[in-house]
């Protein structure tokens, strides 16, 4: 916006009233302001806005739409408005869209100018309003007078049909355009998609020219009436202008083309002249000039290939129509239309005819029209191709008749052999489904039956575990828990086996402690290998992380199956437990090396499959179900992950697995142990670079027998008893590696072999410190004595077992025998209890049955109720929550698990009932 000072004498507020200004009242809508309006052209494109005030050659326009034709002047409009109503914004209106460049002046209240530049050739975000047209709002007071300016150019036409219009009646305007602009280009878009819908059909080429040319001529109207400047390229102006002569050529050659495939020409001749290829050139040359010449020129060479293309066109028709072909009535029909919307708005533009709604539309009327009834004769055409179609269908279906009957005897006989083998596949589908529900049933009462002994046998053995023992009385219970919880694994297998079987196995992605799940493995089966005197190693490179993302139990599952295969065919020798994490790839790899009776290329075509193993003697001398291997792919394949192996018949094998996963910890130097020297003295190498990489990863320097290294300078010696004897003496302590089955003897520092990593380490820090590292527990008992708690257990040590594990939280329960039991502890209770753990499976009244009537009970809104339960399939837990349970835990119960449930009650508790 420009401020224009100096200029003011050329407004006042109290301007006399002449010929040329428009009266406004309150009666005032709309009305043309082109014979209130003066003009003045400059040729020399230099006046300015004082010059034209000054000037003395100022013209009355005598016409609603004065046409200048293409001109390079500069043309200026004045116009005075004068308001005898109410204030009110009033809009000056320009309904051309078709001008390059407007610069619009009108006083402020100071009677000073300012100017407002706007233009179809300026981004579409420059014009005051949103509006195909050029409109200007002005706000006039009651009884003020303002005269406003324009100064236009063009390389279009040069017409300005200047209206003024009330703000109500400008936008009233604006929602007529637009619907009935919405509804014009709606039918273009319909017919469009209609004729492109026929075309995969009929492949006809005359509907592809048809869509061509239909999308052209959509593209010129919205560049003509500004509608595209509004919506589409409204920040690329320059595109109206190169557009509109390129489209009007190719639309051109588009007519031509349409013409030829709608009569099924081959060439448009003019006698025995064939004037395609010169209508074609002009069409070409008019697109290329728009590119190259200025637009001035660019359109007119564009019109006259449209003027040289239109009597053409239609003599053609007139011809077909001499040659009584129906598809030229439609075809002429549609020019007609097309022709005199045209004429229509070339009569208005002259100011001809009156501004009417029809000569205002008359060329989207008279096209639309056009493109109608053209689109009505590919119709016809389409018709008359169907009925010749439908005919030659009903010759060949004569045909077909004879054949069907033929068939007919055949399909029958076929028909009575699909009906009998769906029958016997029916009934084949029941018996499958009897026999897996009854599988299901047997495994449910199977696990259960296991699992509920199992209990008191695991939770006996976590109490008994936190009584003093010495360290040999804890690996034996340790050993007895591990055992229990393989026990529980092989049910585990054969439901998960089961659950592989339907596709309903899950697996989860958690932290877990790799280096501590290794441990565990290795203790599980240390009394296996010290029984067959064979060594069982554990080998972690040190750059393997501590905790990594991933599902712990299915991974234990997985090194358990394959650590067990390792052993139970390995009588000499060792077993090798290896780990290793890929960083660049954040992929784990875990390897069981054993040097066992190995497999043969053809045994091994038959591992990874159920209740299979390499040879079937090995069933009878070694056991086994022969699940572990094909649960173990199925579980790696679940992880994304990969199982393979490498054997030799009488050399051992090679198993491994690649999981991807996410490291979270690695292993960081310890701050005692950093530094020190350590000499290794094993006869097995594996041994020595387990024990070493082990070391390694806390700091530790590590040499062995073959390293050089000064004796003076070693702070320990780790040696295996079974270690040939060294001619060399040591001053430093010495570390005995002792097999576990052998007995230590008094005042000597011993290890057990096999060693997990954590054992190594406590025994290398209390040789080097005199301390121990603390051990990290899995669970932190924490005092929940404040938790009132109800047991409902029908089985006696089962309810030992769980009131022995809450005495670890100083918890003294509530007992109920069953269900009934458990709802008259409730109501009779002097205080709600935070939790109950109830069992599932109870005589007189079920822990289902139970749960759904508490939940009745106004003492149990803030209960939480867990399910424990020696059922292990998705069924029964869903079963538990449906009934009201807040969790669903599975027998035999861990002190963790309890530890967590025990915290969230803990969590839950309402305010007022917190201990103060």
């Amino acid at each position: 916006m420009v401020i224009l000072s100096g200029i003011g004498l050329a407004y006042a507020h109290t301007a006399s009233v002449t010929r040329s200004q428009i009266q406004l009242d309150h009666h005032f809508t709309y009305e043309s302001a082109a014979h209130s309006t003066s003009f003045l052209l400059d040729s020399s494109q230099k006046m300015d806005l004082q010059d034209v005030i000054q000037a003395n050659k100022w013209k009355q326009m005598d016409r609603g739409y004065t046409n200048f034709g293409f001109t390079q002047d500069h043309l200026w409009l004045r116009l005075t408005l004068h308001n005898e109503g109410p204030k009110q914004t009033y809009i000056a209106r320009l309904e051309y869209p078709l001008l390059d460049h407007i610069q619009f002046y009108q006083p402020d209240a100071d009677g000073q100018y300012f100017a407002l530049e706007t233009g179809d050739q300026l981004p579409f975000s420059s014009r005051p309003l949103k509006d195909r047209y050029f409109s200007f709002p002005v706000e006039l007071d009651s009884g003020q007078s303002k005269t406003l300016y324009w100064r236009v150019n063009s390389r279009d036409t040069l017409i300005v049909p200047l209206t003024v219009a009330t703000q109500d009646a400008y936008e009233t305007d604006q929602l007529h355009s637009m619907m009935l602009f919405g509804m014009y280009y709606g039918a273009i878009l319909v017919i469009l998609f209609i004729n492109s819908f026929l075309f995969f059909f009929l492949r006809q080429k005359a509907q592809v020219y048809y869509v061509a040319l239909l999308a052209n001529y959509a593209i010129v109207e919205l560049s003509l009436n500004g509608t595209g400047n509004v919506y589409l390229w409204g920040d690329i102006p320059e595109f109206t202008k190169f557009v509109r002569p390129f489209a009007i050529g190719l639309l051109s050659i588009l007519t031509v083309k349409l013409t030829k495939s709608y009569f099924g020409l081959r060439t448009l001749r003019l006698g025995r002249i064939n004037v395609e290829p010169l209508i074609i050139i002009v069409g070409v040359t008019a697109m290329i000039t728009s590119l190259l010449v200025p637009f001035s020129w660019a359109i007119q060479i564009s019109m006259l290939a449209m003027v040289i293309v239109t009597p053409y066109v239609l003599t053609v028709a007139l011809y077909q129509l001499y040659l009584r072909k129906n598809a030229a009535r439609y075809y002429i029909t549609g020019w007609i239309g097309f022709l005199v919307g045209g004429l229509l708005n070339i009569l208005r533009a002259f100011d001809l005819i009156e501004v009417s709604f029809i000569s205002t539309y008359g060329s989207q009327i008279g096209s639309l029209f056009t493109l109608v009834i053209l689109n009505m004769g590919l119709t016809n055409q389409f018709r008359e191709f169907q009925r010749n179609s439908e005919q030659s269908k009903e010759r060949i279906i004569r045909q077909q008749e004879v054949l069907n009957k033929q068939l007919d005897h055949a399909v029958t006989e076929r028909t009575q052999e699909l009906e009998a083998q769906k029958q016997e596949a029916d009934n084949a589908r029941m018996i499958a489904e009897q026999a897996l529900a009854t599988k299901s049933q047997f495994l449910a009462t199977m696990s259960h039956e296991i699992r509920t002994p199992m209990n008191g046998v695991l939770g006996i053995t976590q109490i008994l575990m936190d009584t003093p023992l010495n360290s040999h009385q804890r690996h034996l219970i340790s050993t007895i828990k591990h055992s229990g919880d393989t026990l529980v694994s092989i049910i585990n297998d054969i439901l998960d086996y089961s659950k592989i079987e339907a596709g309903k196995l899950s697996t989860e992605k958690i932290e877990l402690n790799l280096r501590n799940l290794l441990d565990e493995c290795i203790e599980l089966f240390s009394c296996a290998t010290a029984e067959k005197q064979i060594r069982l190693i554990l080998s972690v490179t040190p750059e393997t992380p501590i905790t990594v993302m991933g599902d712990p139990t299915r991974l234990r599952q997985i090194i358990i199956n394959l650590l067990g295969n390792a052993v139970k065919f390995t009588d000499k020798g060792y077993v090798a437990l290896k780990a290793h994490f890929d960083k660049s790839h954040s992929q784990l790899r875990i390897t069981i090396i054993d040097t066992g009776i190995g497999i043969s290329d053809e045994q091994q075509q038959k591992l990874f499959q159920s209740f299979s193993q390499a040879d079937s003697s090995t069933t009878r001398k070694f056991g086994g179900t022969g699940l572990g291997l094909a649960i173990s792919k199925s579980l790696t394949q679940l992880m994304g992950g990969c199982i393979g192996l490498k054997s030799t018949a009488g050399k051992g094998s090679e198993f491994w697995l690649e999981l991807p996963c996410k490291a979270i910890i690695y292993p960081e130097p310890n701050p005692a142990l950093k530094g020190k020297q350590i000499l290794i003295l094993d006869p097995l190498p594996a041994a020595v670079n387990g024990v070493a990489a082990a070391l390694t990863a806390y700091g530790v320097i590590t040499f062995t027998e073959r390293d050089e290294f000064s004796p003076e300078r070693l702070d320990l010696v780790i040696q295996h008893l079974h270690q040939p004897a060294s001619l060399r003496r040591f001053s430093c302590p010495t570390l005995i590696l002792r097999p576990l089955q052998e007995a230590a003897p008094n005042n000597a520092a011993n290890i057990q072999d096999p060693c997990t990593h954590s054992q190594l380490i406590q025994a290398v820090l209390r040789q080097l410190t005199g301390r121990e590292q603390p051990v990290t527990s899995r669970y932190e008992v924490t005092d929940f004595s404040d938790l009132k708690v109800l047991v409902a257990e029908d089985n006696a040590v089962n309810q030992m077992v769980v009131k022995g594990l809450l005495k670890k939280f100083n918890i003294v329960p509530d007992l109920a025998n069953d269900g009934l039991e458990a709802i008259h502890c409730v109501q009779s209770a002097p205080e709600p209890y935070d939790l109950i753990l109830m069992d599932c499976e109870m005589p007189n009244l079920d822990g289902y049955q139970a749960t759904t009537q508490l939940r009745h009970l106004p003492q149990c809104s803030h209960t939480r109720i867990v399910g424990l339960s020696a059922h292990a399939m998705q069924e029964h837990r869903e079963a538990g929550l449906k009934a009201g349970m807040n969790d669903f835990l599975t027998k035999p119960l861990a002190i963790e698990t309890l530890a967590e449930e025990l915290a969230i009650t803990c969590s839950l508790r309402p305010v007022d009932s917190l201990p103060k």
